[in-house]
């Protein structure tokens, strides 16, 4: 994942914490993409 669309992630994740949505299931989205949460943050 590149830095732009980690951001985006990240703004996504936000709304759907602000919305009371399961963040569980949101990251579960992104499992099979190459998303390593300590390099790309």
């Amino acid at each position: 994942m590149e830095r732009n669309n980690f951001a985006q992630f990240l703004g996504k994740l936000r709304n759907a914490n602000d919305n009371g949505q399961d963040i569980d299931a949101f990251v579960k989205q992104y499992e099979h993409r190459n998303v390593y949460f300590y390099n790309d943050g």
